[in-house]
């Protein structure tokens, strides 16, 4: 069971991340971040706003609206439940840009506007 403040943490970075985004691409963030925060055995708020994990977080700009909040909150308790289809995603970059940790991460597919990864298996481990 996933906590109301999760939620929240989850519905704030759909909003930064994928906000413009189809709802495919904000689904897929959030699954993405769930995929983190459980690779990494934290909680989805300390993921969110560990340093460095996202952009937004170093300088938090003006939030969303009420309606905007209700939508995004309602899009990541879908995503809590929706059997993932990033492939096991943790990591996400504008499909236009270039990220150099991507380099020797596996590509999953990309999503909106957001191209999609997880890390390489290690050797010996599927």
């Amino acid at each position: 069971m996933i906590l109301p403040a999760a939620i929240v943490c989850l519905a704030l970075n759909i909003h930064y991340e994928a906000g413009i985004d189809s709802i495919e691409g904000q689904l897929a963030v959030a699954l993405a971040t769930l995929n983190r925060a459980q690779h990494r055995q934290a909680n989805v708020c300390n993921e969110v706003f560990k340093p460095g994990a996202f952009e937004w977080t170093a300088q938090i700009p003006a939030g969303p609206s009420k309606a905007q909040m209700a939508r995004y909150k309602s899009t990541a308790t879908v995503a809590v439940s929706l059997q993932d289809f990033t492939g096991g995603a943790t990591h996400f970059c504008h499909y236009q840009a270039f990220c150099s940790w991507s380099v020797g991460m596996e590509f999953k597919g990309r999503y909106g506007s957001h191209n999609f990864y997880k890390p390489q298996p290690k050797k010996g481990k599927k």
